[in-house]
C-alpha cells in the first residue's frame, strides 16, 4: 500500500510514508513474536520497498503515474519486482540474524518476494488508478498468481496456500 501512496502523491510523501512504514512495521512486529533488533531491520526492509519502488516508477515513467498504458503497468510490475527482490535480500538477513538462523536462505527470500510482490501489485494499482478507475479489476494482479505460488515453497501443501493466498488477494 505505502509504494502506491508513495507513487501516487510523489515526492513531498516520501518522509511521511516510510516513518509509517517504520512505525507500523516496528509495532506489529513487536507486538507478535519479534524482538526489537529484527523488527527494526524489517521496517526499514519495507520503508526501503516502497521508496524504491516509488523511485524506479518517478525515475522511468515521470510524475504523475498512471496505468493507462500497458507500458506503464509493465512498468509498475517491473519495479515491484525489483524492490521486492531487494528487500527481500534484506528480510532474509534479518530473519536469519535475528529469528531463525536453520531457516533456508531460498525459502525464506522466496516467502518474503512472494508476499510482497502480491501485496504490492494488488495495492498499488488500486491507489494509483484511483477509486473510479477504467482498469479491469483483475488484469494486473491476477498475472503474478502463478508466480506467487511458484515462490511460496518447495512443498505442495505450502504452495497451495500461497497461491489461494495470492488469488484471493487479487479479487479483493
Amino acid at each position: 500500500m505505502s509504494s502506491g501512496v508513495l507513487i501516487a502523491f510523489g515526492r513531498d510523501a516520501r518522509l511521511p510514508v516510510a516513518s509509517g512504514v517504520i512505525v507500523a512495521t516496528i509495532v506489529a512486529n513487536v507486538t507478535g513474536d519479534r524482538n526489537l533488533w529484527s523488527a527494526a531491520a524489517f521496517a526499514f526492509c519495507n520503508a526501503g520497498e516502497a521508496l524504491l519502488t516509488a523511485w524506479l516508477i518517478e525515475r522511468y515513467f515521470g510524475s504523475p503515474f498512471s496505468l493507462d498504458r500497458p507500458h506503464n503497468v509493465l512498468g509498475l510490475a517491473a519495479a515491484a519486482v525489483v524492490a521486492t527482490a531487494a528487500s527481500g535480500i534484506g528480510g532474509t538477513v534479518a530473519h536469519k540474524v535475528f529469528h531463525s538462523p536453520m531457516a533456508p536462505v531460498v525459502t525464506t527470500w522466496q516467502h518474503w518476494f512472494a508476499s510482497d510482490i502480491v501485496g504490492v501489485i494488488t495495492s498499488s494499482r488500486r491507489i494509483i488508478a484511483g477509486p473510479a478507475s477504467t482498469v479491469p479489476p483483475r488484469s494486473l494482479s491476477v498475472s503474478f498468481v502463478p508466480t506467487a505460488g511458484r515462490c511460496g515453497s518447495r512443498k505442495p501443501h505450502e504452495r497451495n496456500s500461497t497461491r489461494a493466498a495470492a488469488l484471493y488477494a487479487s479479487k479483493a
